[in-house]
């Protein structure tokens, strides 16, 4: 049975704990409180990360290019050859203020990622 936990916040000192606890799978959607270069290089290989571009600063105020690269970069920063990597979107997109085109943008770079 794998083992999944949501959070929005600054969990990054309590992760390897969690991790040795039997956490599988973070659901995250404000990853960039962390960084993404920071939740790889310390996380990426050991936990699975299932999330969209970060609701907070990424799909609200990102150009549609910029929303683009950072899908791309999420893949490369948390994924390995194994997985690692779950993309998703914010159940709630409207009530975030993430425009269509910005999930329409997000959805399309997830889909056109290699593997």
């Amino acid at each position: 049975m794998d083992t999944f936990l949501h959070s929005c916040g600054y969990i990054v000192d309590i992760l390897d704990d969690l991790i040795e606890a039997g956490l599988d799978v973070i659901h995250m959607d404000q990853q960039e409180n962390m960084g993404l270069a920071l939740l790889g290089e310390r996380f990426r290989g050991r936990l699975t990360f299932f999330a969209g571009a970060d609701i907070q600063t990424v799909l609200p105020g990102g150009d549609l290019a910029a929303i683009r690269r950072y899908c791309g970069e999420m893949k490369r920063q948390l994924s390995t050859e194994k997985g690692g990597f779950i993309p998703r979107w914010y159940s709630d997109p409207a009530g975030a203020g993430h425009s269509k085109e910005a999930v329409c943008a997000m959805c399309d770079a997830f889909l056109a990622l290699d593997g």
